[in-house]
């Protein structure tokens, strides 16, 4: 019966994978093709909270989403709280807050990786997709340079 209400997968299965792929995509989608800034910054907030809580949102943003949050530091410098955000969701897209792999902390997957065994978290694969591109490492430099080229928030210094 517990089938019937919840599908053939549980909690956390491959549907739960395909929709936070499919929230994940409609979020970018929203950041880069929206007009309206209030909108944006709302897409942005959200996919930073599933971020937080989701590695498979993680992966999602590795696979498509880190043109898209590099675009939004690159391109609206002078929205504060947008370029913050974004800079948010990149950190934790690279699996800030979930333990080194060398010192063994963080989730499950992080540990298992720590020992070599299984694949490495999405954080880790995101973050060497991103320092691969020097022109990625020069943009955040880029963000502590004086303005006009830098932000003048400190936050996102």
């Amino acid at each position: 019966m517990l089938k019937t209400l919840f599908g053939s997968h549980g909690a956390g299965g491959p549907t739960s994978r395909d929709d936070d792929d499919s929230e994940v995509e409609a979020l970018l989608q929203r950041v880069s093709e929206s007009r309206h800034a209030a909108e944006r910054r709302d897409a942005l907030a959200r996919l930073r909270d599933m971020l937080q809580d989701s590695p498979q949102a993680q992966q999602a943003v590795g696979v498509m989403g880190l043109p898209v949050l590099l675009a939004v530091v690159t391109e609206d410098r002078d929205d504060t709280e947008l370029t913050r955000t974004a800079l948010e969701a990149l950190a934790l897209s690279f699996g800030g807050g979930e333990g080194g792999r060398a010192s063994g902390g963080g989730t499950p997957a992080a540990r298992a990786a720590a020992r070599g065994e299984g694949p490495p978290p999405p954080g880790v694969m995101n973050a060497e997709l991103f320092a691969r591109s020097p022109d990625n490492v020069r943009l955040l430099l880029s963000l502590l340079e004086d303005e006009p080229v830098g932000v003048d928030d400190f936050y996102c210094r």
